[in-house]
Protein backbone atom coordinates (compact mmCIF):
# COMPACT_ATOMS: atom_id res chain seq x y z
CA UNK A 1 0.00 0.00 0.00
CA UNK A 2 2.85 2.36 0.88
CA UNK A 3 4.52 1.61 -2.48
CA UNK A 4 1.29 2.44 -4.34
CA UNK A 5 0.92 5.76 -2.44
CA UNK A 6 4.55 6.61 -3.14
CA UNK A 7 4.06 5.88 -6.84
CA UNK A 8 0.94 8.08 -6.99
CA UNK A 9 2.84 10.90 -5.23
CA UNK A 10 5.74 10.68 -7.70
CA UNK A 11 3.32 10.75 -10.66
CA UNK A 12 1.56 13.80 -9.21
CA UNK A 13 4.88 15.62 -8.85
CA UNK A 14 5.82 14.77 -12.42
CA UNK A 15 2.52 16.11 -13.71
CA UNK A 16 2.88 19.26 -11.65
CA UNK A 17 6.41 19.90 -12.94
CA UNK A 18 5.68 18.98 -16.54
CA UNK A 19 4.58 22.48 -17.69
CA UNK A 20 7.78 24.02 -16.29
CA UNK A 21 9.87 21.34 -17.90
CA UNK A 22 8.19 21.87 -21.28
CA UNK A 23 8.60 25.68 -20.93
CA UNK A 24 12.32 25.37 -20.19
CA UNK A 25 12.81 22.96 -23.07
CA UNK A 26 10.90 25.27 -25.40
CA UNK A 27 13.12 28.18 -24.38
CA UNK A 28 16.27 26.16 -24.99
CA UNK A 29 14.92 24.82 -28.25
CA UNK A 30 14.24 28.38 -29.53
CA UNK A 31 17.70 29.63 -28.56
CA UNK A 32 19.43 30.79 -31.79
CA UNK A 33 22.85 29.52 -30.71
CA UNK A 34 23.76 26.02 -29.64
CA UNK A 35 25.05 25.33 -27.09
CA UNK A 36 22.56 27.85 -25.71
CA UNK A 37 23.99 31.20 -24.59
CA UNK A 38 20.89 32.33 -22.73
CA UNK A 39 22.79 34.35 -20.13
CA UNK A 40 24.59 36.31 -22.84
CA UNK A 41 21.34 36.92 -24.74
CA UNK A 42 19.55 38.15 -21.62
CA UNK A 43 22.51 40.37 -20.74
CA UNK A 44 22.51 41.84 -24.25
CA UNK A 45 18.76 42.55 -24.08
CA UNK A 46 19.17 44.22 -20.71
CA UNK A 47 22.04 46.37 -22.01
CA UNK A 48 19.96 47.41 -25.04
CA UNK A 49 17.08 48.42 -22.75
CA UNK A 50 19.44 50.49 -20.61
CA UNK A 51 20.80 52.24 -23.71
CA UNK A 52 17.25 53.12 -24.83
CA UNK A 53 16.47 54.52 -21.38
CA UNK A 54 19.69 56.53 -21.55
CA UNK A 55 18.80 57.99 -24.96
CA UNK A 56 15.31 58.90 -23.73
CA UNK A 57 16.85 60.67 -20.73
CA UNK A 58 18.95 62.98 -22.92
CA UNK A 59 17.86 66.58 -22.67
CA UNK A 60 19.68 67.91 -25.73
CA UNK A 61 18.61 67.43 -29.33
CA UNK A 62 19.00 69.03 -32.77
CA UNK A 63 16.40 70.78 -34.90
CA UNK A 64 17.55 70.96 -38.52
CA UNK A 65 16.13 73.38 -41.06
CA UNK A 66 17.09 75.21 -44.27
CA UNK A 67 17.24 78.91 -45.05
CA UNK A 68 15.92 80.52 -48.25
CA UNK A 69 19.19 79.77 -50.04
CA UNK A 70 18.93 76.12 -49.03
CA UNK A 71 21.81 76.25 -46.56
CA UNK A 72 21.52 74.08 -43.49
CA UNK A 73 20.42 75.73 -40.25
CA UNK A 74 20.77 73.83 -36.98
CA UNK A 75 19.42 74.65 -33.55
CA UNK A 76 20.78 72.84 -30.52
CA UNK A 77 17.94 72.64 -27.99
CA UNK A 78 18.84 72.04 -24.35
CA UNK A 79 15.99 71.32 -21.94
CA UNK A 80 16.95 72.48 -18.46
CA UNK A 81 15.00 71.58 -15.33
CA UNK A 82 14.94 73.00 -11.85
CA UNK A 83 16.88 70.89 -9.34
CA UNK A 84 14.89 68.14 -7.67
CA UNK A 85 17.71 66.38 -5.87
CA UNK A 86 19.79 67.47 -2.92
CA UNK A 87 23.09 67.28 -4.84
CA UNK A 88 21.72 69.54 -7.59
CA UNK A 89 20.58 72.13 -5.06
CA UNK A 90 24.01 72.00 -3.41
CA UNK A 91 25.62 72.59 -6.81
CA UNK A 92 23.43 75.66 -7.25
CA UNK A 93 24.29 76.84 -3.76
CA UNK A 94 28.00 76.45 -4.48
CA UNK A 95 27.59 78.57 -7.61
CA UNK A 96 25.82 81.30 -5.64
CA UNK A 97 28.43 81.26 -2.89
CA UNK A 98 31.21 81.63 -5.46
CA UNK A 99 29.45 84.53 -7.19
CA UNK A 100 28.46 86.88 -4.38
CA UNK A 101 27.79 89.87 -6.66
CA UNK A 102 25.39 87.80 -8.78
CA UNK A 103 23.76 86.37 -5.67
CA UNK A 104 23.19 89.88 -4.30
CA UNK A 105 21.15 90.81 -7.39
CA UNK A 106 19.21 87.55 -7.36
CA UNK A 107 18.14 88.04 -3.76
CA UNK A 108 15.77 90.64 -5.16
CA UNK A 109 13.88 87.75 -6.78
CA UNK A 110 13.86 85.04 -4.12
CA UNK A 111 14.57 84.60 -0.45
CA UNK A 112 18.08 83.31 0.23
CA UNK A 113 16.88 79.95 1.51
CA UNK A 114 14.79 79.48 -1.69
CA UNK A 115 17.30 80.84 -4.19
CA UNK A 116 19.23 77.63 -4.96
CA UNK A 117 16.11 75.55 -5.58
CA UNK A 118 14.66 78.17 -7.95
CA UNK A 119 17.82 78.46 -10.01
CA UNK A 120 18.04 76.65 -13.34
CA UNK A 121 21.62 75.62 -14.17
CA UNK A 122 22.80 74.40 -17.56
CA UNK A 123 25.81 72.66 -16.10
CA UNK A 124 27.24 69.19 -15.70
CA UNK A 125 25.76 66.53 -17.94
CA UNK A 126 23.51 68.84 -19.98
CA UNK A 127 26.37 71.21 -20.76
CA UNK A 128 28.50 68.23 -21.85
CA UNK A 129 25.71 67.20 -24.24
CA UNK A 130 25.63 70.74 -25.68
CA UNK A 131 29.38 70.70 -26.29
CA UNK A 132 29.16 67.25 -27.92
CA UNK A 133 26.44 68.60 -30.22
CA UNK A 134 28.76 71.41 -31.31
CA UNK A 135 31.49 68.83 -31.98
CA UNK A 136 29.10 66.91 -34.22
CA UNK A 137 28.01 70.01 -36.12
CA UNK A 138 31.60 71.05 -36.74
CA UNK A 139 32.20 67.66 -38.34
CA UNK A 140 29.31 68.16 -40.77
CA UNK A 141 30.36 71.76 -41.43
CA UNK A 142 27.35 73.49 -39.90
CA UNK A 143 27.01 76.54 -37.68
CA UNK A 144 24.38 76.42 -34.96
CA UNK A 145 22.05 78.39 -32.77
CA UNK A 146 21.53 77.34 -29.17
CA UNK A 147 18.19 77.47 -27.41
CA UNK A 148 17.82 76.74 -23.72
CA UNK A 149 14.29 75.66 -22.79
CA UNK A 150 13.40 76.00 -19.13
CA UNK A 151 11.15 73.01 -18.54
CA UNK A 152 8.00 73.60 -16.45
CA UNK A 153 8.81 77.29 -16.07
CA UNK A 154 5.80 78.50 -18.06
CA UNK A 155 3.69 78.90 -14.91
CA UNK A 156 6.42 80.66 -12.91
CA UNK A 157 6.24 84.33 -11.97
CA UNK A 158 10.01 84.60 -11.61
CA UNK A 159 12.77 82.64 -13.32
CA UNK A 160 16.51 82.54 -12.76
CA UNK A 161 18.78 80.78 -15.23
CA UNK A 162 22.56 80.52 -15.19
CA UNK A 163 24.88 79.06 -17.81
CA UNK A 164 28.65 78.50 -18.03
CA UNK A 165 30.64 79.92 -20.92
CA UNK A 166 30.71 78.20 -24.30
CA UNK A 167 33.98 77.74 -26.15
CA UNK A 168 32.22 77.15 -29.46
CA UNK A 169 31.22 79.63 -32.13
CA UNK A 170 27.48 80.08 -32.02
CA UNK A 171 25.12 81.88 -34.37
CA UNK A 172 22.76 82.95 -31.59
CA UNK A 173 21.70 82.04 -28.05
CA UNK A 174 18.15 82.24 -26.75
CA UNK A 175 16.24 81.19 -23.63
CA UNK A 176 12.67 79.95 -23.88
CA UNK A 177 10.32 80.20 -20.91
CA UNK A 178 6.95 78.81 -21.95
CA UNK A 179 5.78 81.05 -24.82
CA UNK A 180 8.41 83.71 -24.09
CA UNK A 181 11.60 83.58 -26.16
CA UNK A 182 14.48 85.84 -25.10
CA UNK A 183 17.31 86.38 -27.56
CA UNK A 184 20.61 87.11 -25.83
CA UNK A 185 23.23 89.55 -27.17
CA UNK A 186 26.54 88.50 -28.69
CA UNK A 187 28.25 89.29 -25.41
CA UNK A 188 26.73 86.07 -24.04
CA UNK A 189 28.14 83.91 -26.82
CA UNK A 190 31.50 83.35 -25.15
CA UNK A 191 31.01 84.08 -21.47
CA UNK A 192 29.04 82.78 -18.52
CA UNK A 193 25.80 84.62 -17.81
CA UNK A 194 22.79 84.66 -15.51
CA UNK A 195 19.32 85.63 -16.70
CA UNK A 196 16.66 86.74 -14.20
CA UNK A 197 13.10 87.32 -15.38
CA UNK A 198 10.05 88.68 -13.62
CA UNK A 199 7.14 87.48 -15.72
CA UNK A 200 3.82 89.30 -16.02
CA UNK A 201 0.80 88.17 -18.03
CA UNK A 202 1.93 89.58 -21.38
CA UNK A 203 5.47 90.77 -20.68
CA UNK A 204 8.63 90.17 -18.69
CA UNK A 205 11.28 92.29 -17.03
CA UNK A 206 14.79 91.04 -17.71
CA UNK A 207 18.09 91.32 -15.89
CA UNK A 208 21.10 89.81 -17.63
CA UNK A 209 24.33 89.58 -15.61
CA UNK A 210 27.93 88.54 -16.17
CA UNK A 211 29.98 86.65 -13.57
CA UNK A 212 30.87 89.85 -11.76
CA UNK A 213 27.21 90.79 -11.36
CA UNK A 214 27.47 93.62 -13.91
CA UNK A 215 24.56 94.11 -16.30
CA UNK A 216 24.82 92.90 -19.88
CA UNK A 217 22.77 95.04 -22.25
CA UNK A 218 20.90 93.86 -25.31
CA UNK A 219 18.62 90.99 -24.23
CA UNK A 220 15.48 91.08 -26.32
CA UNK A 221 12.08 89.36 -26.11
CA UNK A 222 11.42 88.22 -29.68
CA UNK A 223 8.08 86.50 -29.02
Amino acid sequence: MKKILSLILVMCLMLALAPSAFAIWGHLDSCPIWPCLCDEILEGAEKEEQELEYIESLRVFLITDRDEAGDRLDTIVAEVEQPYFYDDKMENQAFLDENEAVKEVLLGYFEEDKLAENLYRSAGFIHTQVECSFDYLREVGSTASLEYRLVAADSAEKVIFSCPALDDEVESISVRVGDILVKLPEACHNQAFTLAMSIAEDSAEIELLDESGAAIEGAEIVK
